[in-house]
C-alpha cells in the first residue's frame, strides 16, 4: 500500500489525536495575534496550540518566508501561543507522530491524555 503525501499523512493524525482528546481543530486560525494579519495553518484555540506545515512548496524556505515566520512565532508566543512547525521529512521518519503525541500529553497533563 502506498503511503500519503507527508502533509496529508500529517493532516489525518493530528486530526485523529485531537479527535481523541475532544480537542477543537480549526484550520487557518486567523485570529490568534490581535491586530495582526497572519493565520496558523491549524490550531486548538481551546489550547493556545497552533501547528505550522513548513515545506511543499509554498517557500517557506526563502530568506523573507523565514524572517515572517520567526516574527509570527513571536508575536504569537506574546500572545500566549504555544507555536509547533513539522516537516514532510519529520512526518516520513515518525517523529511527528511522537511530538504531537508529546504536545498533547503536556497540554492535557499525562492523567488525562488520550493518545494513540
Amino acid at each position: 500500500m502506498a503511503r500519503l503525501p507527508a502533509k496529508l499523512e500529517f493532516i489525518a493524525l493530528l486530526e485523529l489525536i485531537c479527535e481523541d482528546n475532544d480537542a477543537l481543530l480549526e484550520t487557518e486560525f486567523k485570529n490568534g495575534i490581535p491586530g495582526r494579519r497572519f493565520r496558523f495553518d491549524w490550531a486548538c484555540p481551546n489550547l493556545n496550540l497552533a501547528f505550522e506545515y513548513d515545506g511543499g512548496g509554498k517557500g517557506h524556505e526563502t530568506v523573507l518566508a523565514i524572517a515572517n515566520d520567526r516574527e509570527k512565532d513571536t508575536l504569537a508566543q506574546l500572545a500566549g501561543w504555544k507555536i509547533f512547525r513539522f516537516t514532510p521529512k519529520m512526518v516520513q521518519n515518525g517523529k511527528a507522530g511522537e511530538l504531537l503525541r508529546l504536545i498533547f500529553g503536556h497540554a492535557y497533563g499525562l492523567a488525562n491524555y488520550r493518545g494513540n
